[in-house]
């Protein structure tokens, strides 16, 4: 099973992302476009995992305590790649959110399971494979953001999987904080 941890938002928070998606739809030439359903903050990505480890990973997120927080949506950015860029929203580097990142990290990888040791880059995604002019590209990151917020009262264990062809993303068990 392909296995995240993510942070799910409201109502409000995800029409304020689909805003943002909107924009780039008017300005890009090609992009896959998340769902509106799939729209979430991913905290940890376990990958390829056993269903064995489902009862332990519930566990290991039930044991994690933290209070919940209110976390800002200040920017719009992109990661670069060959076949099209990612564009996300993202925030300030939030110490509640790294925090949570830190202890459901050490908590799970007590389950010996291969966690990516890359830098955590908070992001919400709003598309894939995004290609556009150079200058729009310039001219998107230089427009100001109005940014917006959201409350995380909890945090997700999710599988991602194909449904009919569609990326789909089950929910398997929430933390509340």
């Amino acid at each position: 099973m392909r296995l995240f941890i993510a942070i799910k938002f409201d109502k409000d928070t995800i029409n304020r992302a689909l805003e943002q998606q909107k924009l780039l739809q008017a300005n890009a030439t090609r992009g896959t476009y998340t769902t509106e359903s799939n729209l979430h903050l991913t905290l940890l990505f376990l990958g390829e995992v056993e269903a064995s480890y489902l009862e332990p990973i519930k566990i290991a997120m039930e044991d994690i305590e933290c209070k919940s927080f209110f976390l800002r949506f200040t920017r719009l950015g992109y990661f670069e790649k060959p076949q099209g860029d990612i564009w996300w929203i993202g925030g300030d580097n939030d110490p509640r959110l790294q925090h949570l990142e830190i202890l459901l990290s050490k908590r799970l990888s007590s389950l010996k399971l291969p966690l990516s040791q890359e830098a955590y880059r908070p992001h919400l995604t709003l598309a894939r494979n995004v290609r556009m002019p150079d200058e729009v590209k310039k001219q998107l990151m230089e427009k100001p953001f109005p940014w917006f917020g959201a409350n995380v009262s909890s945090f997700t264990l999710i599988h991602s999987h194909r449904v009919d062809s569609l990326l789909t993303y089950s929910p398997l068990f929430t933390k509340e904080l």
